[in-house]
């Protein structure tokens, strides 16, 4: 694959073939390429669950950050209620308007009369390339008008960092589902809220917190989620005119059916008892899922498991304070990745999230690490742990391959290729030595590799 879209024949040949290995790569924009090669793999293959595992095996030592962070929270975000709606079969939609600017003038004027030099604008415009970018446009605005910074950050890449480096933040700014659905609910998880305030309908809310940052360091976490990979606002359909900036969002039965029922399946096939279903109330699309998943769980062969309906701002109190109790879980597409990087720091970051996309109705399975190209880190500073778990992953569904795309004895080996190399890698980690800095470590991706080399030839 080349660095902006695969080349000619590649998915044609992936599905041919059934399986493939993609490395990280750089989420891009302009010039005609996709935001995401992830993104646009998973639309062409029509997957139906990305598969995500974390796994807390590395020791870390935890350091105790005092945090003071004030979020604003604009009046404007996902609807289910829109004319823009009507006689579509969009299920939701994100439409941001002048209204919003209100919020983002509130946060900067906070910033300029507390002494504080920047504001975190927290949004996921590489997707939600209309309404999102609108809002971070009115950041840029005011950012030249007071003088304060404003810095951008993906959504997801901000929870994950939120867990992990909360004192980093000391003023954010976002839209209403971000904000009322994930950001609050988790700071509220981890912190003690301190202020409120209330602005109208018009403007929004402000919180402010304090406390410390959450240890999860010698928690024993396992935890697998499962993402609806083609639905939500991953269609990239959306608009904007002269007073609405809006991005489309569909749901439907189908890809929910497949995705919650693999998710179902796949805990009772790796022995686990309980899993929650998220969803947010407030959302049409949510209402279907849920719809969906509560038919399949009255089928009798799901009977063993504990199925939990959780709502996503819910799911964010327990997963902080009773993180071993997570064993699955399953969404749709843009809360699953939101969610996923929250997960990730808790186990150090997303240099250990493997993730693999799976199409049920053929079979196919790309995996990949889930993270990008992380090229401030190069050449020697990465974690190489996620890319090799998901090359785990990748042997591990050929070694239990239902197509007939391989023999038995093609199976058995892989399926012990894939066993030794996950071993030598837990192995690693476990031990402690040479890990990379996002880890808390001096070690180089030489060092891990080399490490992994020679916990494999340990094993028989």
């Amino acid at each position: 694959m080349n660095v902006l879209v695969p080349a000619g024949g590649v998915v044609e040949r992936i599905k041919k073939v059934g399986y493939a290995y993609k490395g990280a790569t750089g989420t891009l924009s302009g010039k005609g390429t996709p935001s995401s090669i992830n993104v646009f793999i998973r639309k062409e293959l029509r997957s139906d669950a990305c598969v995500r595992d974390f796994r807390n095996v590395a020791p870390r030592t935890h350091t105790s950050v005092d945090v003071n962070m004030r979020v604003f929270v604009g009046p404007e975000g996902v609807t289910s209620d829109s004319p823009h709606l009507e006689g579509t079969e969009y299920t939701d939609a994100k439409i941001i308007t002048k209204k919003s600017r209100a919020i983002v003038e509130r946060a900067f004027a906070y910033a300029k009369d507390n002494g504080i030099n920047k504001v975190y604008v927290a949004q996921k415009g590489n997707i939600l390339k209309e309404s999102d970018n609108a809002f971070v446009e009115f950041g840029k605005q005011l950012s030249a008008e007071t003088g304060i910074e404003m810095e951008y950050i993906i959504f997801d890449n901000f929870l994950q960092r939120i867990t992990k480096n909360p004192n980093w933040f000391e003023v954010i700014v976002t839209t209403q589902f971000y904000g009322r659905d994930f950001l609050v609910p988790i700071a509220d998880a981890m912190l003690t809220e301190m202020e409120r305030d209330d602005f109208g309908d018009d403007v929004g809310q402000f919180f402010r917190f304090e406390g410390k940052n959450a240890d999860f360091t010698q928690l024993p976490i396992d935890t697998r989620c499962y993402r609806q990979n083609n639905e939500g606002f991953y269609i990239g359909e959306g608009k904007s005119t002269d007073t609405e900036s809006i991005n489309f969002r569909r749901i439907t039965r189908e890809m929910s059916d497949n995705v919650i029922r693999y998710a179902f399946d796949d805990t009772l096939a790796r022995g686990k008892n309980s899993i929650f279903v998220l969803y947010s109330p407030f959302l049409k699309g949510d209402e279907l899922f849920t719809k969906v998943g509560r038919e399949i769980a009255k089928e009798s062969k799901y009977d063993g498991l504990n199925i939990q309906f959780l709502t996503i701002a819910s799911y964010c109190w327990f997963t902080m304070n009773r993180p071993l109790l997570v064993e699955s879980v399953v969404g749709t597409n843009l809360t699953m990745d939101f969610l996923t990087d929250a997960e990730a720091s808790k186990i150090g970051g997303i240099g250990m999230m493997p993730s693999f996309n799976y199409t049920i109705s053929t079979g196919t399975m790309v995996s990949e690490p889930g993270h990008g190209t992380a090229p401030d880190l190069q050449p020697d500073q990465i974690n190489p742990g996620a890319s090799i778990w998901a090359m785990c992953a990748l042997f591990e569904r050929m070694g239990d391959d239902q197509t007939g795309r391989l023999n038995d004895d093609q199976k058995k080996t892989l399926a012990k290729a894939g066993e030794l190399l996950y071993n030598a890698t837990f192995n690693f980690y476990k031990a402690g030595k040479d890990l990379t800095g996002d880890l808390g470590g001096s070690g180089s991706t030489t060092d891990v590799g080399n490490g992994i080399k020679k916990h494999l030839a340990e094993l028989h």
